[in-house]
This record gives structure tokens, sequence and C-alpha cells, in this order.
């Protein structure tokens, strides 16, 4: 189970790397780019699985198993997610009209995301015993909000206080 937590560790630490020098020599809370957006999900993922794993008192093979199940919905939740990014920033330069149309996508996205979501925690809670699907519903319900907490504070940092010393930008 050390070897769990250890991993996720390294993962925080990589995913608020990635995410505090997202736009290198850019102002500071200028948007990311498509492939660090998508690596900062793929990493932010991969935290997931780990944390589950050890939720779930899996060995490395177990996880990595896991981590093979859920990669479908990993895959579409990332493409998904970057869809919405970047409506939202097309709505920032949108007229009115063309606001509309972008919000509707915007908003269907999100339904998708909600029921790729539903999929994914029966294909997890598939087989498990009662004990641990509890923990792993828990887990997977509370975790969206963990890394949503996580990303406002880089997010505030990164707008307030400017790039870090020893970032991508110096």
């Amino acid at each position: 189970m050390r070897m769990h937590w250890m991993a996720l560790i390294g993962l925080w630490a990589c995913t608020a790397s990635v995410t505090a020098s997202a736009s290198p020599g850019g102002p500071p809370g200028a948007p990311m780019d498509r492939a660090t957006r998508e690596q900062m999900l793929q990493r932010v993922h991969t935290a997931f699985i780990v944390e589950l794993g050890q939720i779930l008192d899996l060995d490395t093979a177990g996880t990595l198993k896991l981590a093979e199940r859920l990669k479908q919905f990993d895959d579409r939740r990332i493409k998904l997610r970057l869809e919405t990014w970047e409506g939202m920033e097309a709505l920032k330069g949108t007229g009115r009209t063309d606001a509309v149309s972008v919000a509707r996508k915007v908003a269907q996205t999100r339904v998708e995301i909600a029921q790729l979501d539903q999929a994914e925690l029966e294909e997890l809670l598939k087989g498990l015993p009662s004990d641990k699907a509890a923990k792993a519903a828990a887990f997977f319900v509370e975790y969206p909000r963990r890394i949503e907490h996580m990303a406002r504070e880089i997010h505030r940092d990164r707008t307030m206080n400017g790039p870090k010393p020893g970032g991508a930008g110096d």
C-alpha cells in the first residue's frame, strides 16, 4: 500500500507542475493549450486509479487491470472535457448569436459526461463485495470535487501570484 501513496503523491505533484507551467512565457492565468490540458487530465485519471486501487486493497497487477477496465471511459471523458474547455474559451470571444449555440453544445457535453460517469460507476462496481462497493462508490463521487478544488487553488495562485520561480518560464 505504501507504493500506492508514493505514486499518488508523485502524480499530484506532476499535475500541479503541469498546470502551473501550462502557459510558459504567457501572462499569469493564460489558458493552457490542448496538449497540456490532455496531459493534465491523463495524470488526474492515473492518480484516480492509483488511489482507487488502494481503497480496494488491490496489488499493482490488480490496479493495472482496473486501469485497463476503466480506460475506455477515461479516453471518452478526456475528449469531452477538452470539448467543454474549448467551448468555454469560444464563449469568451463570441457574439450573442454564436454564444447561444456554443452554450448549448457545452451543456450537451456536460450531460454526456454525467452519462459517462454513470456507466463508469456501474462498470467499477461490477462484482465488488458490498463493503468495497460502498467505499468505491463514495470515492468515485467525492474525487471530482477534490480535483475541482485543487484546480481552483492552482488557478487562483497562478492568477494572483503569476508564474512561480523555477517554473517553465524561468
